[in-house]
């Protein structure tokens, strides 16, 4: 997968009606960051099933303690624990520190491993053995899938086994309205997990997802637990649009100087005259500055605080490739 992800967009009738097909140029590419609003619970759900469907979320309100919730997407090669997943091609972390690493096998995002940040004690570990089905491309109405997967969870000295099944059904397809808009095209996957730790009681759940062809990752995410714990709902707040479905990085492509110190200029060279938008985002996904690239160079803020930030370049056509750079002090 890498940054490289084919999309094809494709309509065909059913019962008269035109339906979408997603495919996985939904998936981000590095230098991709999603921003979601962590909702309060919402109902209704069920019986909402089949063709040109509305949902209606429009009443869905940010959780007082979660307004925002950004993924933001990077080559696990520039994570901490690069070393841990050697065979991961995509990483997700989140605000609070949390890193998921993801592979695209035979056209299934698989979650291969995730970190979590355990206040005093360190770093809590999911190790798949046997990796867990994220979704399968493409997606069409009526499609359904199976899977199992097992690993291991570690903290420190502690490890425990666990297990678990996943099924999903992609059973409806319409429009969805939710507070920032109203998306057409949109297909919904309802999906079923168990979840076992050895020694343990069993964790089973239900999961809407929402998604269109042209939207990165989903618009909204409805987790319902059997167990009573309280539903997790997150809806995008500023859906990215897909806008290619291949990096298209010009051959002998180069930044220099790379570290770069705040304050100076930075320099892109044989970089494809199509290329005129750049855009540099932090490492949150944060958008820093976007520019018009006449000159094929562009200097670094006096300001910026060092570390990693992202360098998305885009053309009229739609391509886009993503470069890291370093600012320094």
């Amino acid at each position: 997968m890498k940054q490289s992800l084919l999309l094809l967009l494709g309509l065909y009738a059913y019962c008269g009606y035109a339906q979408p097909t997603v495919t996985s140029a939904i998936v981000p590419v590095f230098g991709d960051s999603l921003h979601y609003v962590w909702a309060d619970s919402a109902d209704p759900l069920d019986g909402q099933t089949g063709g040109n469907q509305t949902w209606d979320f429009s009443s869905l309100a940010p959780h007082p303690l979660h307004p925002d919730y950004y993924f933001k997407f990077m080559d696990p090669a520039d994570t901490p624990h690069a070393d841990r997943y050697p065979g991961a091609e995509l990483a997700a972390v989140t605000p609070d520190g949390n890193f998921v690493f993801y592979v695209l096998t035979n056209g299934t995002l698989e979650l291969m491993g995730a970190t979590a940040e355990v206040p005093t004690l360190g770093t809590a570990f999911s190790d798949y053995d046997n990796n867990e089905s994220e979704v399968v491309f493409p997606i069409n109405f009526g499609d359904s899938h199976s899977d199992t997967f097992d690993g291991t969870n570690s903290l420190g000295a502690f490890s425990g086994d666990f297990d678990g099944t996943w099924s999903a059904q992609v059973d409806g397809y319409g429009t969805l309205v939710l507070p920032i808009g109203t998306f057409t095209n949109v297909l919904r996957t309802k999906e079923e997990r168990t979840f076992n730790i050895t020694g343990m009681p069993g964790l089973s759940s239900t999961l809407w997802r929402y998604s269109t062809p042209d939207r990165s990752l989903w618009l909204l995410s409805f987790e319902r637990f059997d167990d009573g714990s309280p539903d997790q709902v997150f809806y995008a707040s500023s859906p990215q649009v897909v806008t290619s479905s291949v990096e298209v990085r010009p051959a002998g492509f180069a930044i220099y100087p790379n570290p770069v110190q705040a304050g100076r200029q930075v320099v892109f060279e044989n970089l494809d005259g199509r290329f005129a938008e750049m855009v540099l985002s932090d490492f949150s996904g944060k958008i820093i500055a976007g520019k018009t690239l006449y000159d094929g160079q562009i200097t670094m803020s006096a300001d910026l605080p060092p570390g990693f930030y992202f360098l998305k370049f885009k053309n009229a056509e739609g391509g886009v490739f993503t470069e890291k750079i370093i600012v320094e002090r």
